[in-house]
């Protein structure tokens, strides 16, 4: 009895020591059982003695699932649990793993950062529109019609934008028709029904020309002047306001400088005396100077883009009247060659554009006898 009580003492400590061999945790050693030492089981082995009556023996069967390793001579089983296995082993289904674990809380905090940016970024912006709303407010009266003016200053400037172009100034297909009609002598009528066709200021030249029909080539001349000037005159007509408010905004804004300036030394004068006086004062003089200025840094945003739209649309509209000084030549020493032919009235042209059907020529006047 004794002996079998020695052998399996033996194989629990065996299960013990596998226990914890195979543990993860055999690096850290902080939750490693307290066993035994083998001294202190000889010198109580009188306490053995008194554990044998307490334990019924069971028969023992023998187990033909296990093979000859792992079971000792006496047939107690060993354990066959190494730490590789143990630390290999997958986790129970259901059960996520530590590193899946990880990748999770790592996914939740990147979101957590993107909603976090987003919402940053949202109250950002609205802290922006409110601090340029209050800064509107600040500035006074004045700040309205420089708002108009910023206004009337960003449609005109599109406007222009659109507005001149080539095709819509000097088109290269307009003149060239009229360069093929003018070699091939062409009669005044289907220049102008081809002329019609282009709606641009270079066409509605031609159109003023052709009413000279037959007439000489200084009175021609000066039609084409008249007729360009008026062309270009339209052209730059928006293009004056954009002048105009180059120049208007800042002096609206260094308008409402200098009458924020009277308002904070008025509101100084007639503050009362302190005894912190020199700080109070300070401060009021600060912040009125700061609110003063607000005017004329709208004024400047306002007239620095605007005098940049009307320089540059002027340089515009000169290139394309050169280019359609250069392109008339031709045309105008055709108009020269067909001196003394009867004039065409512009009836006469707009019932050909719409009927087609050329007037009558007039009859050779007779000598009278």
């Amino acid at each position: 009895m004794n002996h079998r009580l020695y052998h399996f003492g033996g194989g629990v400590l065996l299960l013990f020591l596998g226990a914890i061999l195979a543990s993860p945790l055999w690096a850290q050693r902080e939750t490693l059982p307290n066993t035994p030492a083998d001294g202190q089981n000889a010198s109580n082995s009188s306490d053995l003695s008194g554990i044998e009556a307490e334990i019924e023996v069971v028969p023992e069967t023998p187990d033909t699932s296990r093979s000859s390793e792992g079971v000792d001579s006496v047939g107690v089983p060993i354990p066959l649990v190494t730490p590789d296995v143990a630390d290999s082993a997958p986790s129970p289904q259901g059960i996520p793993s530590d590193e899946a674990k990880k990748e999770g809380n790592a996914k939740k905090k990147i979101n957590a950062e993107k909603e976090n940016d987003a919402d940053a970024e949202k109250s950002g912006l609205r802290a922006i529109v409110v601090s340029y709303w209050d800064l509107f407010q600040k500035g006074g009266v004045l700040m309205y019609p420089i708002a108009l003016m910023s206004i009337l200053t960003l449609a005109i400037g599109l406007e222009r934008l659109f507005s001149l172009r080539k095709g819509l100034i000097a088109p290269h297909a307009l003149f060239k028709e009229l360069d093929k009609m003018s070699a091939e002598k062409v009669d005044p009528f289907s220049i102008y029904r081809m002329s019609k066709k282009y709606s641009s200021s270079a066409a509605t030249v031609v159109q003023a020309l052709l009413l000279k029909w037959g007439r000489p080539i200084n009175e021609i001349e000066t039609e084409y002047q008249q007729a360009k000037d008026d062309e270009a005159n339209r052209a730059y007509r928006p293009i004056r306001f954009l002048n105009m408010a180059a120049t208007l905004t800042p002096l609206m804004g260094l308008l409402g400088t200098v009458m924020g300036m009277i308002t904070t030394f008025q509101t100084l004068a007639a503050s009362s005396m302190t005894t912190s006086i020199g700080v109070n004062r300070a401060e009021q003089l600060s912040s009125g100077i700061y609110v003063a200025l607000i005017t004329t840094c709208a004024g400047l945003i306002v007239a620095i883009p605007a005098a940049i739209l009307a320089h540059w649309y002027e340089g515009r509209i000169q290139k394309y009247f050169h280019l359609m000084d250069r392109q008339m030549t031709n045309f105008l020493y055709y108009l020269e060659s067909r001196e003394g032919r009867p004039r065409v009235s512009l009836k006469e042209y707009e019932n050909f554009c719409a009927t087609g059907e050329r007037p009558a020529a007039p009859e050779p006047r007779r000598s009278a006898r």
